[in-house]
């Protein structure tokens, strides 16, 4: 007969749960407007909490419609392990009478329903991290350019920021006017037109939506080379316009990549992760 011993695992270290459809909005709550926020076990079963964590917010691509939380949920849990919560945003269908901006405005309460909630979920409140893929990129980008943006406000959790202090952008959709005429893209574009938004898919385009003198985080843009639904293209335009009016922008290309699928590596995760890393120690450097 065989015998041992092991220690008892004190503060859970290593085990994360996934806390599904939150609802974020306080007023006129859409069944499509909650989040699934990977924390540590010991968020929920410590009596205290002597740390925070800084807040990953993911918005997975899903054609302005409603993203898959699962699709890359299990790459998510390896940043919670990393240290950060993981907040997966759902928002507002565009095919459900939801045009431009209500994507845009979902994503940005959400930011503020966790701010708000802060200490429940020990969120660090003054590091938070905009990732989003495609369409879902296309909302963290403009997130990054209209920061406390009035035009974007609810009532929702008033008083608290909707800004973010890095954005990074897999795959995102810069520039909307260049893909509405794409047979993918036609129907979703109609439906996101908004007439109380005039050139709606300027506004909703980042590459349009750059101005000069404003205090935007740095940028992270990565892009498939052989991306065929969001064209490469747009990835450099973007981080042109950033550049040229003095803004910080990385640009990786993914050589051969499509749109998602073969996109995924392991290194683009620790490209992910280093920028993060990097900058968020240099803002808590100078903070």
């Amino acid at each position: 007969m065989l015998k041992s011993t092991l220690p008892r695992n004190e503060h859970y270290t290593g085990l994360y749960t996934v806390n599904q459809n939150i609802a974020y909005c306080e007023t006129g709550q859409d069944p499509n407007q909650t989040l699934d926020l990977i924390i540590p076990w010991e968020v929920q079963l410590s009596d205290e909490m002597h740390r925070t964590f800084p807040l990953i917010v993911f918005v997975q691509g899903s054609g302005w419609q409603v993203g898959d939380n699962g699709f890359e949920l299990v790459q998510l849990a390896e940043l919670a392990k990393q240290g950060y919560i993981v907040a997966m945003v759902r928002h507002r269908n565009a095919f459900e009478g939801n045009p431009f901006p209500a994507y845009l405005t979902d994503v940005k309460t959400a930011i503020r329903f966790l701010r708000a909630h802060a200490e429940e979920y020990a969120i660090d409140k003054e590091h938070v991290i905009g990732l989003g893929t495609s369409s879902g990129g296309n909302a963290i980008q403009l997130i990054g350019l209209t920061a406390d943006d009035s035009r974007y406000e609810t009532a929702d959790y008033a008083g608290y920021s909707d800004g973010v202090d890095l954005v990074i952008s897999c795959f995102g959709v810069s520039n909307v006017v260049a893909i509405q005429h794409q047979e993918a893209f036609i129907e979703v574009t109609q439906k996101l037109v908004n007439p109380q938004f005039p050139n709606t898919l300027e506004q909703m385009s980042p590459v349009y939506q750059v101005l000069p003198g404003k205090d935007y985080p740095p940028f992270l843009l990565l892009h498939g080379s052989s991306d065929t639904l969001v064209a490469y293209q747009q990835m450099p335009e973007m981080a042109g316009q950033l550049d040229k009016n003095g803004y910080e922008v990385e640009m990786v290309t993914v050589i051969g990549a499509d749109h998602e699928s073969d996109f995924w590596s392991a290194e683009i995760w620790q490209t992910i992760e280093s920028f993060i890393e990097t900058h968020l120690q240099r803002k808590s450097f100078h903070n």
